[in-house]
């Protein structure tokens, strides 16, 4: 883009910079279907671009992915970098009018330079209701103050800004705060315009969002990133993850995820009262099934456990799955009368097991199960997990709604076999507010972005990766 270029010589004629000026959030019309601020320092960080000597210098990954890159494109991506001193690039801001019209603006570290840079590369500006207006290849570039706006046309930000004079985002309660945080990209949508929007383009759609507004959030912390959910009501009140002490994730559980599971989920929620009016809005309610819903007291689990080699992950019968559900003692024995009445049902040490012998499901079809004192239903492919367990997995699980955690260690065999350079680990999390997924790098010596860009250079990693998938479909062709 021939913008970038001009920013870029801006950027470069000076070396101190002017104050930005106006409020940014006071020229953002009230009434948006989202606005987004995006701090692009931070993503440059987490991809190892640094700024030198007033210019952003590519990682050692970007080089070497950009050597792929025609001369145009090349060219384009380092005016973008240098273009970057020339804004406030830790404000920039990315709207939705109610019409559809899609602006970006920031604030200019250097106005003065800029203007002329623009003037030489794209001829005379034109003066319209105090803005000074560039026709840059058929967008609009906008300057006011000190302070950019760019869309498809001139008219669409005059209107906006105009608007925005009467009732701006800057007067809505809350937002100012939310898009204060210190994140990546903070995001928030107006729920009821964007549903609107969607209606128009043919798609149907309706509200269903807990508050007014949707925030959405996502940050890099070193070889972190995270994303969040949030919620915001017109008067500036936040959503609130309050549940019962009733429909929260109990400690007992717990007690029942294998220690060898890659992953696990635990739901407190989804209990009698709860699920049966989630069955019968889906239509599919009867008497039977309501025997078992009626009972069902506590909280369930979901785990997961893997194989133990990477060139068995294709085979379904090398997978485990352990389940645990709190019911009461009439609802497991009827679930287990039925099991015995279609299935062949062998009793070994007080764990009922039944195998319909299929290689294409997992555990190859085994199921074993058993209902416990304390009120527990316990159903596993494989055998030995029928027990109490304890899995760190589930460390912090207790008191939430909902929770899910993964984890792949970089010492464990999986990813041996790929020779990972780190381990991941993805965790969610209910806070008083919302919830956040959290990704890690385990033992990455990189920052996120950067990390994840060097598996995308690495030969000899993508030269093994190729190896383990062709023994995978090998494996599973036999």
């Amino acid at each position: 883009m021939v913008v970038f270029a001009v920013l870029a010589l801006g950027a470069l004629v000076l070396n101190s910079c002017t104050e930005v000026g106006d409020d940014i959030l006071s020229t953002i019309p009230q009434r948006t279907a989202f606005v987004a601020k995006v701090n692009a320092d931070k993503i440059l960080a987490s991809a190892d671009v640094r700024l030198s000597d007033d210019k952003y210098k590519l990682s050692a990954a970007l080089n070497e992915l950009s050597y792929n890159l025609t001369g145009t494109d090349r060219k384009l991506l380092d005016e973008f970098l240098e273009a970057i001193p020339a804004i406030d690039s830790e404000n920039i801001y990315i709207y939705s009018t109610v019409d559809e019209d899609v602006i970006l603006t920031c604030g200019v570290k250097h106005k003065s330079e800029l203007t002329k840079a623009l003037t030489k590369q794209f001829g005379s500006s034109e003066s319209i209701d105090g803005f000074t207006v560039y026709d840059i290849n058929g967008d609009a570039l906008l300057l006011r103050d000190n302070q950019l706006w760019m869309s498809d046309k001139a008219e669409y930000i005059i209107k906006a800004v105009k608007s925005a004079a009467e009732q701006s985002v800057a007067d809505k309660p809350g937002f100012r705060e939310q898009l204060a945080a210190d994140n990546a990209v903070t995001a928030i949508i107006d729920d009821r315009i964007m549903t609107n929007i969607v209606n128009k383009q043919g798609i149907p759609a309706r509200v269903t969002a807990l508050t007014d507004n949707t925030v959405i959030f996502l940050n890099f912390e070193n070889e972190k990133l995270i994303f969040g959910y949030d919620g915001l009501n017109d008067d500036g009140t936040r959503l609130k993850m309050q549940f019962d002490d009733k429909y929260v994730i109990e400690k007992e559980a717990l007690d029942y995820v294998p220690e060898n599971s890659i992953a696990a989920c635990a739901i407190g929620w989804l209990k009698g009262d709860t699920l049966k009016a989630m069955i019968k809005n889906a239509g599919i309610s009867d008497s039977e099934i309501d025997k078992v819903v009626n009972g069902i007291n506590g909280s369930s689990t979901l785990s997961v456990q893997a194989p133990e080699r990477a060139d068995y992950l294709l085979l379904p019968r090398y997978w485990n799955m352990t389940m645990s559900i709190g019911m009461d003692r009439e609802s497991a024995d009827y679930i287990m009368d039925i099991a015995a009445q279609v299935f062949r049902v062998n009793e070994v040490n007080g764990i009922k097991m039944v195998d319909i012998n299929n290689y294409d499901i997992l555990g190859g079809g085994t199921f074993s199960y058993k209902y416990f004192d304390n009120g527990y239903m316990v159903i596993s492919t494989d055998y030995k997990n029928v027990k109490e367990n304890h899995s760190s997995l589930v460390d912090g699980m207790a008191g939430q709604p909902m929770a899910l955690h993964a984890c792949l260690a970089k010492n464990d065999r999986i990813a041996t076999d790929f020779e990972m350079p780190f381990g991941i680990d993805i965790n969610t999390n209910t806070g008083e507010h919302g919830y956040t997924i959290t990704v890690t790098l385990i033992d990455s010596k990189r920052p996120f972005i950067d990390a994840i860009l060097n598996l995308a250079v690495d030969r000899s990693w993508q030269q093994n990766a190729f190896e383990v998938i062709s023994a995978m479909n090998y494996n599973r062709s036999r």
